[in-house]
């Protein structure tokens, strides 16, 4: 009844134009009034865009990441949206990582951005004069994930005669394309037996191996992964040892000999190369053809003694038995002459 005029204008009364009277009354007899046409001009007030919250996010490399941001503008009419991605305060924007303006989120992290943690700003924006926005800082965690490897192993020498040197090399490889090169240790096996453990040098490595037993063996190379890449065992290399051959010989003491000297006829077993080591077993004595003794091998030697040989010439030989490392052997025949 003062007069004291208020309105507050609703987001949906803006912006408009508003025509209305303002009257005023008195109280006499007959009432009477004045009145004043006024239009009320509604300004259009731009308010930020609502960002729906997203929170952080966790993905492991060379996986797709994917998300749909979503907000809300309370303008009427609502003013178009777009987003977009920023590195903020706290960090950059991922190389790889997109948002649409539409708010569709993908990033598939490379092999190279794991393991780590990528803080940045996605950011919605309205079309409104001025133009606002509003923003969520958000980091996505990128795990680290271990690449398959493949590991080879090979024989240089296969199969090999016992005491022979090989050398068993191995590889390591990571996928087929994938330039890097896999670290750590590898582990040689016999069966279940370990040889050894070396650590690889780009990607490969090597053994020595002469100690082999005669027999057929199995052996297999476990590498055990690094930070990159996971481990991996090779296929089983039967690596074949056979027997090494071996070569006798045997030497007199005198020759010719005078009838009843004693002679001494020394023999010995050595491994014929590549087989490396001393034979054991036992050998024959062969004089003209018929066993004479049997005597055993101690570190790869043998003698006989005889006083007995009658006067002429007689064929003096050894026969090799073989063990279980070496084949049989015969040396050569030697001529001895006794003499009257």
């Amino acid at each position: 009844p003062g007069g004291a005029f208020t309105w507050t204008p609703t987001e949906a009364q803006g912006p408009g134009s508003y025509t209305f009277d303002v009257v005023v009354r008195d109280n006499g007899d007959p009432q009477l009034s004045d009145s004043e046409t006024i239009t009320v001009s509604v300004g259009e007030v731009n308010r930020p865009p609502v960002l729906a919250a997203i929170g952080d996010r966790a993905v492991d490399e060379q996986e797709a990441l994917a998300f749909t941001a979503a907000a809300s503008d309370p303008d009427t009419p609502a003013n178009e949206l777009s987003f977009s991605l920023a590195g903020g305060a706290d960090g950059a924007v991922p190389a790889g990582a997109g948002i649409t303006p539409g708010g569709a989120f993908t990033w598939t992290p490379t092999e190279a951005q794991g393991p780590g943690s990528y803080t940045f700003d996605v950011v919605v924006r309205d079309n409104g004069d001025p133009q606002l926005s509003d923003s969520e800082t958000i980091t996505v965690s990128v795990g680290n994930v271990l690449d398959p490897t493949t590991t080879v192993i090979s024989s240089n020498i296969n199969p090999s005669v016992y005491g022979q040197g090989i050398v068993i090399t191995i590889s390591v490889n990571p996928p087929e394309g994938d330039t890097r090169v896999p670290s750590g240790i590898l582990d040689l096996r016999n069966g279940a037996t370990l040889l050894g453990s070396k650590t690889l040098v780009n990607g490969q490595t090597a053994f020595a191996i002469s100690d082999l037993a005669v027999a057929t063996h199995s052996l297999t190379a476990s590498y055990r992964g690094d930070t990159e890449f996971q481990s991996s065992t090779s296929s089983a290399l039967e690596q074949v040892v056979d027997k090494s051959a071996s070569r006798s010989g045997i030497i007199t003491s005198s020759n010719p000999a005078a009838f009843g000297q004693e002679v001494t006829f020394s023999a010995s077993v050595a491994a014929a190369s590549p087989g490396v080591g001393v034979p054991s077993g036992s050998i024959d004595f062969i004089i003209d053809g018929v066993v004479a003794e049997t005597k055993d091998l101690v570190n790869g030697a043998t003698s006989l003694a005889i006083s007995d040989l009658s006067v002429g010439d007689h064929t003096i030989s050894i026969a090799y038995d073989g063990s279980g490392n070496f084949l049989p052997s015969t040396s050569d025949v030697l001529q001895q002459g006794v003499g009257k």
